[in-house]
């Protein structure tokens, strides 16, 4: 990877580490429907206001859309943004930031699986490495909340 998207991605990754942070503060005082209307509602703005810069391949693209793509687009905004966003909210509001965040940043492994599955990328050793660190790494950081023990967790008889 070239340094400029490496940089971007490293950049972005950040934006979206600092956002739960946001979100739960928010949460906390407000609705989470309403906050996520409000969200949502700027996004949707950003991307009007973006149309005029990257939108000129819209109208071409939409009318090369097929049932089979509309089908994936409604499953990411209802499924994915829509019910993913809800159950977030729901449980970053009551819950350790650092631990909702990162149980949720298990989706590289989830990412690794269905790539493998449906769009037969291959797995290599480097690649179950770098798993199997985020899973371990998922681990560690969500027994830093003080409500787990990494050693109760498995000597426990419940």
């Amino acid at each position: 990877m070239d340094t400029l998207p490496f940089f971007l991605v490293l950049f972005s990754a950040f934006l979206w580490g600092i956002s739960p942070i946001i979100t739960k503060r928010l949460i906390m005082k407000y609705e989470r429907y309403t906050i996520m209307i409000l969200f949502s509602s700027t996004y949707i703005f950003c991307l009007l206001m973006a149309m005029p810069f990257f939108g000129k391949e819209l109208f071409k693209d939409l009318r090369q859309f097929n049932s089979s793509d509309i089908a994936m687009v409604l499953f990411q905004g209802v499924c994915v943004l829509f019910f993913g966003n809800v159950i977030y909210y729901y449980v970053l509001k009551n819950n350790n930031t650092s631990l909702v965040t990162a149980l949720e940043s298990c989706a590289p492994f989830f990412t690794l699986l269905f790539g493998y599955l449906i769009l037969n990328e291959k797995i290599n050793f480097n690649g179950g490495i770098g798993i199997a660190l985020i899973v371990l790494g998922v681990i560690f950081i969500s027994y830093n909340d003080n409500k787990f023990s990494f050693v109760e967790t498995f000597t426990s008889r419940d």
